[in-house]
Parts: C-alpha cells; structure tokens; sequence
C-alpha cells in the first residue's frame, strides 16, 4: 500500500483509473482516496480467488469462508457497492456477474437484518 500514502503515486492513480469520480474521492492522500486503492486491491484479490476457486484450484470451504466475509462486507459498508460499479468494468465477466450477485445477497441480509430490529 506504498502508494497510498505516496502523494505523487495516488495523484497519478486518480488522474489515470478515476478522473471521472475525482470530486467524489477526494484529492491524493485521502482517506476517501485510499479506501478506493484499498476496495480495488481487494476486488483484484477477490477476483483471483474466485477464479482460482471456479477453476477448482481453490476448496471449496475456503471459498465459502471468503464468500461470506466478502457478503459481510458488502452488506455492512454500502461504499463496496458504490466502488465496485465504478470499477466493474475492470474485471472478467464471470466475477463481475458473481459480484453484481453477492451485491444482492448482501442487500437481502441487510433487509433481513434491519427487519429483526
């Protein structure tokens, strides 16, 4: 995570892969900025283990496990959701369909969740 804490390198990072979302994020170096580097470096990890998992290179438990976290975290941080339509168009198709669903799966357990209260 060298560059989110490198003034130059996130500059270039918002400018090339976000200029469309600058105002949104913030300017380099900001907490906003830094969690878009951190949700893409995650979908990027994301997206290798799932297709590491749907090629059979990767147990099943050990992806449900990550599945349910990666649902966790999409339903208690809506900014997954908003980050992910943002970058979607980076990713394979496979995940970025798998993604679009764990998106709802995850706005089904947060209904459900709110409902209990």
């Amino acid at each position: 995570m060298e560059m989110a804490s490198n003034d130059k390198l996130m500059g270039s990072f918002n400018d090339g892969i976000y200029p469309e979302i600058i105002g949104k994020v913030g300017s380099p170096n900001t907490p906003n900025s830094q969690f878009a580097m951190w949700l893409n470096a995650t979908f990027r990890t994301t997206e290798t283990l799932f297709l590491q998992w749907q090629s059979g290179h990767l147990p099943d438990d050990i992806w449900f496990g990550y599945h349910q976290g990666m649902v966790v975290s999409f339903a208690s941080n809506r900014t997954y959701a908003d980050q992910w339509r943002l970058q979607k168009n980076r990713y394979s198709a496979s995940f970025r369909a798998y993604i679009d669903a764990l998106i709802i799966e995850a706005e089904e357990r947060r209904a459900s969740f709110l409902a209990a209260d």
